[in-house]
């Protein structure tokens, strides 16, 4: 069906978009937090704005991205669904685990050499599969090994290379 195969690559176009955007955004934003440390900006209040900005940001982007599967021709139910009582606990563990994670990550790279954080923040694949392995039984794909092996060589010899580290 044409119309099947056009709705998933519009899916798959916008995704790939804004994959592509995260570590453009992502590095943006450690830099311009550890310039307000430089500066003497007290780290609760550039936490306070990375949150007010995060949910601004996410709000935004549920109104449009929901506002692009209703056009390209989605079921208004499902992209509407209400999730259930345990998808919402998960969601919002979700949510929580992952503001930890950031708020970790943002303060570990106002401390520390930026270049060297990346190296423990590129890690989070490797837990990501011990969690999948263990946790939800799934073995990764040997695309997704490849691509984790790159992904955390390269780290490691930019590290090891800018900062010329014993590794």
């Amino acid at each position: 069906d044409p119309m099947r195969l056009m709705k998933h690559a519009s899916l798959d176009i916008l995704a790939v978009s804004v994959a592509l955007l995260q570590p453009v955004f992502k590095s943006l934003a450690y830099i311009f937090i550890k310039r307000c440390n430089n500066q003497g900006i007290q780290y609760h209040v550039v936490l306070f704005y990375y949150a007010l900005s995060g949910f601004s940001t996410a709000s935004l982007s549920i109104i449009v991205t929901g506002f692009f599967l209703l056009v390209s021709g989605h079921d208004v139910d499902k992209v509407l669904q209400q999730p259930s009582q345990s998808d919402n606990l998960a969601l919002l563990l979700a949510g929580l685990l992952g503001f930890v994670a950031q708020y970790g990550i943002n303060k570990g790279g106002m401390l520390a050499n930026t270049t060297k954080c990346s190296l423990i923040r590129n890690i989070d694949v490797l837990v990501a599969f011990l969690f999948q392995i263990f946790m939800f039984n799934q073995v990764p794909t040997t695309i997704q090994v490849i691509g984790s092996v790159i992904l955390l060589s390269s780290t490691i010899l930019v590290v090891v290379w800018k900062n010329d580290v014993r590794v």
